[in-house]
């Protein structure tokens, strides 16, 4: 009788343990597709102020320290130089959260969207970290569907 009692109670336990692994995961969810949401207007205000002159100057205070070392590298500036040729942001569609974490101090978000400028479509992934209430790009990679022409000055060879 006591070991049915004992299997009993396993099975119970793991039952309620299941319930509550399900229940995390939905709320995961939940707040991951919530924080695409909350940040899609952050994220246009971002890439539309980035292509006006696409100068890290015009989003210095929206990027993380991290970022903005890396985007000055040489490599970096001269790619980012490239997509002057892009023009200027139109609109963005089709945001998807890809990866979502939440800390004690820290929630981060990559979100994956569609991004319709002057001179064509970009794929763009972008990460946003939000901190005590601070919101900043953590990551940036745009990719354009068609080629980029090089930009090549009057008097350059």
């Amino acid at each position: 009788m006591k070991v049915g009692k004992l299997i009993r109670n396993i099975l119970l336990s793991l039952g309620a343990l299941f319930v509550l692994i399900i229940a995390f995961i939905f709320f995961m969810f939940d707040a991951s597709n919530k924080f695409a949401d909350e940040h899609s207007a952050f994220i246009e205000s971002y890439l539309t102020d980035f292509s006006v002159n696409w100068s890290t100057a015009d989003v210095h205070s929206r990027t993380t320290n991290q970022l903005l070392s890396k985007m000055n590298e040489a490599n970096a500036r001269a790619t980012i130089a490239r997509f002057n040729v892009l023009g200027k942001l139109q609109r963005i569609e089709d945001l998807k959260i890809m990866n979502y974490f939440t800390g004690t101090s820290e929630v981060t978000g990559q979100i994956h969207l569609k991004a319709y400028y002057e001179g064509g479509l970009s794929l763009v992934k972008i990460v946003i970290i939000v901190n005590d209430d601070k919101v900043q790009v953590g990551g940036l990679h745009i990719k354009p569907i068609k080629e980029l022409v090089p930009i090549v000055k009057v008097n350059e060879v």
